[in-house]
């Protein structure tokens, strides 16, 4: 009874319940339907979105393609600072004077107050490779000026026998004031020593060898260009020839052989002598350097014209530690004795020196003084007796690390002799380029780079 009731009431529930399957059904598949519609239009949106990248991608890379174009153009145009393997480096270094001359003025020299181009050094150096390099240095602040040479011939009469000395001046420019400096290539022979050949500074003093970092706004008296090569000039002179370096812990020094000491720059030796000059320096305890240098010349002569016989021989130390820079410099030189009488008595013997303390007040503000002493001809003795004493008091006010300075001196030069005081005296032997007793200021404007 119980199983013909549960045969008959299931057939019934299933009639009813279909209505409700059937429902359910339709909305699901409604619902999936929107959601394959809502998936079809994130494909689109997905594939815009990509093509929209696409051109993205093109345009940035038709405008490198673009630039990189550009660059190339402006490179087939750049001026190219490469040679070798090395590079060029552009330096210089500007100076400009200015005296105040109201103590000077009508006396010898005779100086009025005046601006004064000093120097317009323009250089190049560089490596070639790795083992060589150049320098090449000109100054269009000097002038070129004229030298005259007088020769006396002794001429006789034949027929009277009667002699008479007539003179002949030839005028010629004075090479060593061409606006050629420096000149020179150099070879690293090993990791501390060097070979240059060309035209340089010699290698003499300290103070002729600082270019530009001067304490002073002006050059020691023997450094000075108001003496010649012949009159017992020591350094800030050039030639040609040939120089070894020699760089290393705790010695530097050099040792070269040149045409002339100053006499031959820009041109050509005129006889077979040559200059030969050492410097070397030692820095053995700290802040502290102890040097020497000097030149000998005149006795390598074979044969070809006349060569002036010349000596040097000079000492150097400078302290640096804390704000205290103490320098000074001893020298003597002898000069004279041509030709086959080379070995003779020196007609000219000079010697000097000067002690030069700077004290450091801050970063920029320096001061400085300097005391020497010259004596243009030890030789001479009694009324020809001939020497100067020189003082300088100065600051210097630094506007960039040293390579920008103003500097300013007072200089006072005491003449002692016969033309000390006398401007129509010529005086003696190797002393008239000294001139008359005399105070000035002179202010120094520098800009290295």
């Amino acid at each position: 009874m119980k199983i013909s009731k549960f045969l008959f009431v299931a057939p019934l529930l299933l009639v009813m319940a279909a209505p409700v399957f059937a429902q359910a059904s339709a909305d699901d598949i409604a619902a999936l339907r929107a959601e394959v519609d809502q998936l079809k239009q994130q494909l689109s949106d997905q594939a815009q979105q990509i093509q929209d990248l696409k051109q993205g991608s093109q345009s940035t890379l038709d405008a490198v393609q673009e630039q990189a174009g550009r660059i190339d153009k402006l490179k087939s145009t750049k001026v190219d600072t490469t040679s070798g393997l090395g590079n060029v480096k552009l330096n210089g270094l500007l100076q400009e004077w200015a005296y105040d001359g109201s103590d000077v003025l009508g006396k010898s020299p005779n100086i009025a107050d005046t601006f004064k181009m000093r120097r317009i050094q323009i250089g190049l150096a560089g490596n070639i490779t790795p083992q060589t390099y150049f320098s090449v240095n000109v100054d269009p602040a000097k002038s070129l000026s004229a030298t005259a040479t007088t020769t006396v011939t002794p001429t006789t009469n034949p027929k009277t026998g009667v002699t008479t000395y007539p003179a002949t001046t030839a005028v010629s420019v004075n090479q060593a004031n061409n606006i050629l400096q420096d000149a020179y290539l150099g070879y690293h022979l090993t990791s501390t020593s060097d070979v240059e050949v060309g035209q340089q500074k010699v290698p003499m003093s300290m103070d002729g060898l600082s270019g530009g970092n001067e304490l002073t706004v002006d050059r020691a008296i023997f450094n000075n260009s108001e003496l010649s090569a012949n009159q017992g000039r020591v350094g800030d002179i050039r030639d040609l020839g040939v120089m070894y370096r020699l760089h290393t812990q705790p010695f530097e020094g050099a040792v070269a052989v040149m045409d002339d000491a100053g006499n031959d720059q820009n041109t050509t030796d005129n006889n077979n002598a040559k200059e030969v000059f050492y410097h070397g320096d030692l820095h053995m305890i700290p802040h502290t350097m102890v040097g020497a240098y000097g030149e000998f010349g005149g006795g390598i002569q074979s044969q070809g014209a006349a060569s002036e016989n010349r000596q040097r021989v000079g000492g150097e130390i400078r302290y640096d530690g804390g704000p205290s820079t103490i320098q000074g410099e001893y020298v003597q030189g002898r000069d004279g004795g041509t030709g086959s009488a080379q070995y003779s008595p020196y007609p000219l013997r000079t010697q000097g020196g000067y002690v030069l303390y700077g004290y450091t007040v801050n970063p920029r503000v320096q001061l400085v003084t300097r005391g020497e002493y010259w004596n243009p001809n030890r030789s001479l003795t009694g009324a020809s007796y001939v020497h100067e004493y020189d003082l300088t008091l100065g600051v210097n006010y630094y506007l960039y690390k040293g390579l920008s300075k103003i500097q300013l001196n007072w200089v006072r030069k005491d003449i002692e002799g016969p033309n000390a005081t006398n401007p129509a005296a010529t005086g003696p032997t190797g002393a008239s380029q000294l001139g008359l007793n005399r105070s000035y200021f002179i202010l120094g404007v520098q800009q290295a780079f």
